[in-house]
């Protein structure tokens, strides 16, 4: 019998796609923070025989997400073929969910056999909020600005455009806002190293569709000029380069730099410019103070373009659009470097707290923190068996964490452990306090 073989065979449901539908929301297909959602789950055969009397559980313990409808069945699944669920789950989101913000979802699956599996997937809930592209010509430079976002708490990607090249329509267009940073870097005109024409194509893409850009770039202008893409979308209508500037001042009443003064300190060469607003645009950081313009390249390289004098005595050397109002896209631009601004000066002269007014302005806000009781363990809104069970399971089954971690700590001593299934026990049959925080 050394030589005896037995093949077993069957079946292997995963998940395999889904398609959402955000009934009375937006109708936009994306499930928003507000909205109630119907969501039809497509499971897929990669086992060898095929599978009958097949259902599906959707849990999530993520406190900003409710299931309403969470079982479906679904029709036989061949092998190597799929099958819809037949009726549509249906989950709440918390108003308060941050933009971007990924839920886990997990599929506790069934069929004939008996036959018991589970699986998981992530739903994103509305659009992704920052893609930071880094192209400052590989330094890390890029810490100055993700600090700053990890102050805020808002959800971002980052890529890297030395190493992954300029980013494709796909990649750019499911992001609320594009942070893009050149660092020190810079070209020539003839050969650009700060947006390349494929750099300038993708942005202008991206701004048609209704995007939102921040921009820091010193040296932009001087490898570009007066170009097409400077113009009609970052709406600088004249500049003069390596100008040296030493502190800025925002502008009051302005919704993003009222209030603002710093001095700027430089981690690579001042070759900042001041630049001329176009056309619906308005200028949001002037300079108040400069340095000796720095030499580059063994002289005064300063950039093509002539400064208009339609901005009289001002020297700006930062700008937004639209200056009110509304419009397809909206742009900031720093003709100076983000990187300058103080890290550490109070509020508002700091540049966590330029970046958040930016950010906000483009309608990204630091997230709200998820409400949660404690003792509800299992995220329902309500207290009773099973977040008992839950608990028990947490603790001595290796079964899911509450979220937050904090949501099973009932008797709110820091600790989530057996005291806190008693103390629920005693609340929920024996006339005990309810928790007390």
């Amino acid at each position: 019998y050394d030589d005896l073989s037995i093949t077993a065979h069957a079946p292997i449901l995963v998940y395999d796609s889904k398609e959402t539908d955000d009934i009375g929301g937006n109708d936009n297909g994306l499930p928003d923070p507000g909205e109630t959602c119907e969501m039809t789950i497509t499971l897929r055969n990669d086992g060898s025989v095929g599978e009958i009397q097949v259902t599906a559980d959707l849990i999530s313990f993520d406190p900003y997400v409710t299931i309403i409808q969470s079982s479906s069945s679904y029709p036989d699944i061949p092998r190597g073929e799929t099958g819809s669920s037949i009726i549509p789950y249906e989950f709440r989101v918390n108003q308060y969910c941050p933009e971007g913000h990924p839920i886990t979802m997990f599929l506790q699956i069934s069929g004939w056999g008996p036959y018991s599996t589970e699986d998981t997937f992530e739903v994103v809930i509305g659009q992704k909020p920052i893609l930071f592209v880094d192209d400052d010509g590989g330094k890390s430079y890029e810490d100055y600005f993700l600090v700053a976002l990890d102050s805020m708490g808002v959800g971002y990607d980052v890529w890297t455009h030395e190493t992954q090249g300029t980013p494709p329509d796909s990649v750019l267009e499911p992001y609320r806002t594009v942070v893009w940073s050149t660092g020190a870097d810079f070209g020539s005109l003839e050969n650009p190293a700060t947006l390349t024409a494929t750099d300038r194509a993708r942005l202008t893409t991206y701004l048609e569709n209704g995007g939102k850009l921040f921009l820091s770039s010193q040296d932009l202008l001087y490898d570009n000029g007066l170009n097409t893409f400077v113009t009609d979308y970052l709406h600088v209508a004249g500049y003069i380069g390596e100008r040296g500037i030493g502190s800025v001042a925002g502008v009051a009443g302005d919704t993003i730099t009222d209030g603002m003064a710093f001095g700027l300190s430089y981690p690579f060469y001042n070759f900042s410019d001041y630049i001329t607003p176009g056309a619906g645009a308005v200028g949001i950081f002037s300079r108040t103070g400069k340095t000796s313009p720095t030499l580059r390249e063994g002289g005064f390289a300063q950039g093509g373009g002539d400064f208009s004098s339609g901005s009289g005595l001002i020297d700006y050397c930062a700008l937004r659009y639209p200056a009110g109002g509304s419009a397809t896209y909206q742009v900031v631009f720093f003709s100076f470097s983000f990187e300058a601004i103080p890290q550490a000066g109070a509020d508002p002269n700091n540049s966590h707290m330029v970046l958040e007014r930016i950010l906000n302005w483009f309608g990204v806000k630091k997230p709200s923190p998820p409400s949660f009781m404690h003792g509800d363990a299992n995220g329902d809104q309500i207290l009773d068996l099973t977040d008992v069970l839950f608990l028990i399971s947490y603790l001595y089954k290796g079964g899911y964490a509450p979220t937050p971690l904090d949501a099973g700590d009932a008797n709110c001593d820091g600790e989530v452990d057996l005291t806190d299934i008693l103390y629920l026990i005693s609340y929920l049959y024996k006339g005990g306090p309810a928790p007390p925080c």
